[in-house]
This record gives C-alpha cells, structure tokens and sequence, in this order.
C-alpha cells in the first residue's frame, strides 16, 4: 500500500489564545473604541528566543495590520489593538524564531558566567551578522556593518564581544526582523465590534395594543425619550392565531374580544412577514420608526419564532415542522 507523508508540527507551538468563544466557533463582541487584548501561550523547544505579532484586519481593509506581542511570564503573550470600526475583525498570531536575539542571549549568559574562551561562539555571531547587515537600512546598517567589522578583527575576545552585544545593535537588528521558522494560527479569529448601545442601554418594553397601536406608541416617544430609555421594546407585531386562542390570565379558552398573545404567531392575515392589523400598517410602523429617531430612540422587536397552527407556514413549507405520526403537529400554547 502506499505510503501518506504525514506533516510534521512546528515546532513553535501557539495555544490558549484569547479572546476567543467555543474554541473559535463564534466571535467575542467589543465596542467601537475597546481596546482588544489579546494572549497566547507561545513556545518552542530548546532556548530560542522567539518574537510573535498580532495580525488584525479591520472591516473592509484588504491587508492586516501587525503590532508587537511582548512575552510573559510562563510562556505567556500580549498584544493589543483598538477596534475603532463597525463590524466585523480579523485576527491571528505569528511567531517566529530570532536568531541575532537566541546567539545574543547565549552569549550574555555566557560572558555571566565567566565563560573564557568563546571564540565559537563569537564565530557564530559573525555568520549570523554577516548575513543579516546588509537587509538592515540607513544608520542601522552602518551600525551593523562596524559591529561585524568589530567581531571579525584581531582585537582582544573582550572588545570583540563589547561590539557583538552592543544593546544599540541589538536595537538596530530587531528593527529590521527576519522571520526563521515562522507559524501561524491555523485559521485567523474574529471579534464582533459593535454600537456602545448594543453593551448598554435603558430599554422600555411596551404592548402597541394598550397605547391604541403605532400611532398612539408614536405619541408617547417624546415622554420615553425625557425619561432618559434608548430603546422601545415591542413584542412580536405579527398577525396573532385563532385556533387554541388563549384567554385573559391565561385562560385556557378565549372569549369573543380577547386579543391572544403576541407571541402565537399566525393567521390567515400572514405570519412573519406581516403586520397585525389591530396595531397599524407597515407604513405607520416606518413612520414609528421615523419618530423614533427624531427623539433619539431605537424601536427592537422581539425575535420570535414560533407559530400559530394558523401560520400560512405549516400550508406552504409543512416540510419545516415536525409532524406527529397521527398527522398532528406541536405548537406553543
């Protein structure tokens, strides 16, 4: 049989980020102006010193922006950014081995230490600078290029390493990062960014029928507005069923007059996409609307989605439903 090549994993591991909702299946929300935080548990084995990004795309751009992690304690990340749009971002982690930063900090431990005889290792640092010099810029390279000159005299080992750990190369090297043995997140993130009212506003809940319909919810907007709520809260506006029609106090059987709830929703009037015509028509619920706005107001709906068994639904898509084997079917009372 033939053989499959399995890959093998990198060996820069990046696990526990936040934030993050069932593993990455739904995208945390944040309003316009948060600040993003965002952690990781990034590691590698060995004594690397590895660097690690945030990259985040804002909605509607076409590339991601990056800005630094800075490493915790216990292999711990952070980084951050500021979601200042609507709508929906994008995020990943990138990580990388930093080889100048790795041949640096053996060194300094080293030099610690004691450690007398470090011509391999100053070797090494030759090699690693020699190769990274010339992809540096402007005063960084000419930085880099006296510092490689420095390592490769016939000076005493202690001035040669004075040269090679400089903290201003150290500096000018890290300006200019090359990325060895790169990984990424398998797939980028996102995080919902919305409205400050959608975190926090003063709601007011309301039945249309008890204010005489949209027109007379329309009248009292003014006075809802002064009270200081943001939002009126409506229940469901559909038309409402007739069949198993509820009564006053919940009685199980409707007398002539009684409205039923809101919330059966369904009749031979439409469903779903229809208005009750005890509240109003579509055109007054825009204009509703419309006034709402002028006071400073939002209108939300409740989102229902239960039906009647008068639902013109259960007629033209009785495939929706689950029907019992007598050929009945459940509804909400």
């Amino acid at each position: 049989m033939p053989q499959t090549t399995q890959k093998s994993p990198p060996r820069i591991q990046i696990e526990s980020v936040r934030p993050v909702v069932d593993c990455g299946r739904y995208a945390p929300k944040r309003t316009a102006g948060d600040v993003v935080d965002v952690y990781a548990d990034i590691f590698r084995d060995g004594h690397e010193e590895l660097q690690a990004v945030v990259r985040y795309r804002a909605p509607g751009d076409r590339t991601f922006t990056e800005v630094p992690m800075t490493a915790l304690p216990a292999d711990r990340w952070h980084g951050a950014f500021t979601a200042t749009e609507l709508g929906r971002y994008r995020f990943t982690i990138e990580a990388w081995v930093d080889r100048f930063a790795s041949w640096r900090e053996e060194v300094r431990r080293k030099v610690e230490f004691g450690e007398p005889d470090l011509a391999g290792e100053l070797a090494e640092g030759e090699a690693i600078l020699a190769a990274r010099a010339p992809g540096l810029a402007g005063e960084d390279r000419e930085l880099a290029q006296r510092a490689l000159a420095a390592v490769r005299s016939d000076a005493a080992q202690e001035e040669r390493l004075e040269a090679a750990l400089d903290p201003m190369l150290a500096e000018a090297v890290a300006r200019h990062p090359k990325r060895e043995e790169v990984t990424r997140l398998g797939r980028a993130l996102e995080i919902d960014v919305e409205r400050e009212r959608a975190r926090f506003g003063a709601w007011y809940e309301l039945f249309p029928r008890s204010f005489g319909g949209f027109r007379g919810v329309q009248k009292v907007l003014p006075r809802l507005a002064e009270l200081g709520f943001d939002v009126v809260y409506l229940p469901p506006i559909h038309p409402i069923g007739a069949a198993h029609r509820k009564g006053r106090n919940n009685a199980t059987v409707a007398r002539k007059g009684d409205p039923g709830s809101p919330w059966a929703i369904g009749s031979a009037d439409g469903g779903h996409t229809a208005v009750n015509h005890d509240l109003g028509t579509l055109e007054e619920f825009d204009r509703l609307v419309e006034a709402a706005h002028a006071n400073g107001l939002e209108i939300a709906l409740d989102f229902a989605i239960q039906c009647s068994p008068d639902h013109p639904w259960l007629k033209d898509h009785p495939d929706w439903f689950k029907w019992r084997p007598d050929g009945s079917i459940k509804y909400a009372e």
